[in-house]
């Protein structure tokens, strides 16, 4: 006896269970395993837009060999729901990996646009973009907006410290690096969940400021303690000055024997 084709209904029901384990399982950090159940979810149904984002994201855990793989993933999904603003989100962080700053910039813009608690901290996110885009002046005042808001934004006073020593160099500069260090330097000093990125900020203003080998020093502590500071230093303008230096191109080679810095 022929066995009865499964209805679209039952399709559906099984991509979903599939894609919510998938899911389980890149929160886990079992980015491969959870390609695979996407993947299957997706044989099942083409275009099931939330199962083509979040594999997306799991391609973008797994190293820079499968970026292009995240980024068609988030485009699709884009393209099939154009106002998914998750998958939006993420494909900007995708294009800053590939260092294509303008659409990172224009998708940032859309997605907050469209929802501005999609991105944490998005001033001084946004503020970063700008300096990668040259647009130092326009980040500053960014910062300084998000600092306004709320005086104990550290991400904001970081990016402004930076800011100042890398483009501006003038009177108030150690007034923004001491106002960063006095956020920074209890973080740092304390177990919590910003110990990791309070050192690898430390670093980036020690580097900044003549002292590379205890910004490296910091740097490597702060590796064990925040999962994306090695692509932070990648590209954050506090660590320009080292990219040529042995040392620091072993830190910032990831788990998967990746260096791509600048």
């Amino acid at each position: 006896m022929q066995q009865a084709t499964p209805s679209r209904r039952q399709l559906g029901i099984e991509a979903k269970g599939l894609a919510q384990q998938g899911e389980q399982l890149r929160l886990a950090g079992d980015a491969a395993g959870a390609v695979a159940l996407f993947t299957r979810a997706l044989a099942l149904v083409p275009e099931f837009v939330w199962a083509l984002a979040h594999r997306g994201a799991a391609y973008r855990q797994s190293g820079k060999a499968f970026y292009q793989q995240a980024l068609t993933d988030f485009e699709k999904a884009v393209a099939l729901q154009p106002d998914y603003v998750w998958a939006i989100a993420f494909r900007a962080r995708m294009y800053e990996l590939f260092r294509d700053y303008e659409r990172a910039l224009v998708d940032f813009d859309r997605a907050i646009a469209m929802d501005d608690t999609i991105i944490g901290f998005w001033r001084s996110e946004r503020a970063l973009l700008l300096c990668f885009n040259r647009r130092t002046r326009e980040a500053a005042f960014l910062c300084e907006e998000a600092l306004r808001l709320d005086p104990d934004d550290h991400f904001a006073a970081y990016v402004r410290a930076v800011i100042a020593l890398r483009y501006e160099a003038n009177r108030q500069t150690n007034e923004w690096v001491n106002r960063a260090l006095d956020l920074l330097q209890p973080l740092a000093a304390n177990d919590g969940p910003n110990q990791g990125i309070a050192l690898y900020r430390l670093g980036g203003l020690a580097a900044l400021r003549g002292r590379p080998d205890h910004g490296m020093t910091l740097l490597a502590r702060a590796l064990p303690l925040e999962k994306e500071a090695i692509e932070f230093a990648r590209h954050d303008p506090a660590w320009f000055d080292l990219h040529a230096d042995p040392q620091f191109q072993v830190l910032v080679t990831d788990r998967f024997g990746d260096l791509t810095i600048g």
